[in-house]
């Protein structure tokens, strides 16, 4: 079994592992709240079921959220609602499905 395999046998238990996205946020307007703020409103705005490593500092912020149960076209299309919301104006962001 290659490294890579055996990393995704040993997650939770499911036959592979969840679709994980990477998100990054730059803040882009000083006026856009810090980092650790705009965390706090994604993981409040995201899907409880969505498990998520968020790495919060004062001018950037990345998510690694893995998405049970969604498929990635699910994944991206609620990410994007969630990027819409006007308290998260002022901020540069970019995503990237990891494997």
């Amino acid at each position: 079994m290659s490294p890579t395999a055996a990393d995704a046998a040993a997650g939770a238990g499911t036959p592979g592992p969840d679709p994980e996205l990477e998100l990054v946020g730059e803040r882009a307007e000083s006026g856009a709240p810090p980092g650790p703020t705009t965390v706090l409103r994604l993981l409040g705005a995201l899907p409880p079921r969505w498990r998520c490593r968020p790495v919060a500092e004062e001018q950037r912020v990345t998510l690694r959220i893995r998405t049970p149960a969604s498929t990635p076209e699910e994944a991206r299309a609620r990410l994007t609602q969630v990027l819409a919301d006007p308290a998260l104006r002022g901020w540069h962001w970019r995503w990237h499905r990891r494997c």
